[in-house]
């Protein structure tokens, strides 16, 4: 059974990436793993087939998420059902992608979405959100991890490391830290791809040559980074101190992973805007789960501001003892404009009717009586979804992918792209209409002008909180 199908222009390919310099270590700085979603050429006929949970690990890691140590004999017949349960129905599951095809190159140049996943989660855990903006033209690489926040991460050594948690204070901090790490040496290893480098240590499966599968195929120029909860937060952490990624997208961000310090909180260090995509039930007044207040800090901080002295060199990380930068030099040249002033601004969306959960796959994996069963075990990554699963993921994917064509450079051959983009900003930012919204919100009409107010305000209806900052 497929999962939803993408309905981009493009079919979809997929390949998996290990990279690693010292097979002893797992330091952000020289290891990375994940699978990367792309257009792809016309597949075969008969294609290896990708489900969506590929070892039972997985499941286990899922399962320890609620459930890590159970005491009696109930918990553990528990557990275990419920790992074999999420294993059975993830493994029926296909992904609607050829795995190892070869890229579409006959296109031009693709824009890049780095993707980082939340805790208790995996490579797939968001497989219809990367697989639609990749048949929409963007080249989407999902890290998995390995800083013991994923349900399970492969390594590239072939390990495993099953969930370690989230910990506290600067065991937290480390974290965000070693993933925003994590996901500029992937960017520094995608621009060696793209430049047709050879990168000691890097592999791609199905035996592709890292040095030609993706060659001058990946436009490093047009990179944003994007993520859910944790990796909202982590999506943040990058896009405030790292001019290499020029939007972020925070689905649901969780804010306490930031560390106190973070440019994200303290004050932005590029020029990036940032689009935050919130829950109904984790991201709206009375309900602020992911930090109200320090939400309002990181609304404060991504300001533009105007301050020559900023740097964008100041603000990369220094990796020099990777081969990657060796291989790369340039990986983020033109982000020397940041020093025209700092702060990109803020767009903030709350589909109504969403839930922590909406972002991931797991609404259209899991029936009502299957979440019930689980929700004793993951908790909060299988909340009970109030609005269609499809509504809420199309305004999703619909928002992050006009706030991209937006904010990234665009090319002369996508006007329409750029029409509508201007339409969905204007609607936005019409303060008519979002005052029309929130007497929706608050019932202050009747019925039938509520009823017309929809038909008027179209996909926006889905909102529940739209402001720009």
């Amino acid at each position: 059974m497929l999962l939803a199908r993408p309905t981009g222009r493009f079919p979809v390919g997929v390949q998996d990436l290990k990279y690693s310099t010292n097979p002893s270590s797992i330091a952000a700085d020289t290891h990375v793993v994940g699978r990367l979603f792309y257009p792809c050429k016309a597949p075969p006929r008969l294609s290896t087939p990708l489900t969506w949970i590929r070892h039972y690990k997985y499941a286990q890691g899922y399962v320890s998420w609620g459930l890590r140590n159970p005491s009696g004999l109930k918990e553990k017949l528990l557990k275990q059902t419920a790992q074999n349960l999420i294993y059975a129905l993830g493994s029926v599951r296909l992904l609607p992608c050829s795995y190892n095809a070869a890229a579409e190159d006959r296109q031009g140049k693709f824009p890049v979405i780095i993707f980082s996943h939340g805790a208790a989660s995996m490579r797939n855990t968001y497989s219809i959100i990367c697989s639609e903006m990749a048949s929409r033209g963007f080249v989407v690489a999902a890290l998995e991890h390995a800083d013991g926040t994923a349900c399970c991460a492969e390594l590239a050594d072939g390990e495993w490391r099953l969930l370690q948690g989230l910990g506290t204070g600067a065991v937290l901090e480390a974290k965000c830290e070693y993933r925003v790490t994590e996901a500029v040496t992937l960017a520094r290893t995608l621009q060696a791809m793209t430049a047709g480098a050879s990168i000691p240590g890097l592999s791609l499966s199905g035996r592709s040559d890292p040095a030609t599968a993706f060659k001058s195929i990946l436009d490093m120029s047009r990179l944003a980074i994007m993520g859910h909860s944790c990796g909202g937060a982590t999506a943040a952490a990058a896009v405030a101190q790292h001019g290499e990624f020029k939007a972020g997208v925070a689905l649901d961000p969780w804010w306490p992973l930031l560390p106190s310090q973070s440019a994200a909180l303290m004050g932005w260090q590029t020029r990036s805007p940032l689009l935050v995509l919130g829950s109904q039930d984790w991201n709206t007044p009375g309900k602020m789960w992911c930090d109200g207040p320090r939400q309002e800090a990181v609304f404060k901080a991504c300001l533009p501001t105007t301050n020559s002295s900023s740097s964008s060199s100041s603000s990369r990380p220094n990796s020099s003892r990777t081969p990657v930068v060796a291989a790369a030099a340039a990986a983020s040249s033109g982000s020397s404009s940041e020093a025209a002033g700092v702060g990109g601004g803020v767009v903030h969306v709350v589909p109504a009717g969403s839930s922590h959960g909406s972002f991931t796959d797991l609404p259209f994996l899991l029936s009502p009586w299957v979440t019930n069963l689980l929700r004793k075990t993951v908790g909060a990554k299988v909340q009970d979804q109030p609005a269609e699963p499809a509504t809420i993921q199309d305004a999703i994917i619909w928002s992050t992918h006009n706030f991209l064509q937006a904010h990234l450079p665009l090319t002369e051959d996508c006007p329409a792209s750029m029409q509508q983009q201007q339409r969905w900003e204007a609607r936005l930012q019409n303060p008519q209409q979002q005052q029309q919204q929130q007497q929706l919100e608050g019932g202050e009409v009747s019925p039938s002008e509520q009823q017309q107010y929809k038909q008027r305000l179209g996909a926006a209806a889905f909102l529940v909180a739209v402001h720009t900052r």
